[in-house]
């Protein structure tokens, strides 16, 4: 091999070598795109549409409501969202407190509150918190675990 021939082969693999996967940094517009995400999911809620509050969450998602089993995937979200729709849940909000990742991945935790139907068929107010798992995919963040539970008493039958 010539010089010539080494040179260039050796630039090629210096060039494969820095330009391998690099590791995506989690920025200040990661997160505000997750807290945007965040209020377009309240949104769609507020607006009792369940499958646009449904497009929230990744195709696979792991979906952790209180009191409730496990759901897995996109589909038993949106039902689940609406058998909450149909029950009268309204005025939903939902604050994120801490947002971070790395590259990819990234979690949002903070509190929510919404109104939801009583036992007695009246109204009550429920609050808590949540924690998402969540992925940017084709430069879209979407969730892939959610788990929420309430800061009060689970409602007992005939009361509230």
């Amino acid at each position: 091999m010539t010089r010539r021939t080494v040179a260039v082969a050796a630039l090629g693999l210096m060039l494969v070598a820095c330009g391998g996967t690099q590791s995506r940094t989690f920025s200040k517009a990661d997160s505000d795109s997750i807290k945007q995400r965040t209020q377009e999911l309240v949104a769609a809620l507020n607006a009792k549409n369940a499958s646009k509050a449904a497009e929230f969450y990744a195709a696979t998602a792991t979906f952790m409501p209180p009191n409730e089993a496990t759901m897995h995937g996109r589909d038993s979200v949106q039902l689940y969202y609406q058998t909450l729709v149909e029950a009268g849940m309204a005025d939903v909000t939902m604050e994120p407190r801490d947002v971070g990742g790395e590259g990819p991945v990234a979690y949002a935790d903070g509190t929510y509150s919404m109104t939801l139907k009583g036992n007695n068929g009246g109204q009550r107010r429920d609050r808590g918190k949540y924690l998402f798992v969540l992925r940017n995919t084709g430069g879209q963040w979407r969730c892939e675990y959610s788990m929420w539970n309430s800061d009060l008493p689970p409602a007992e039958a005939g009361k509230q």
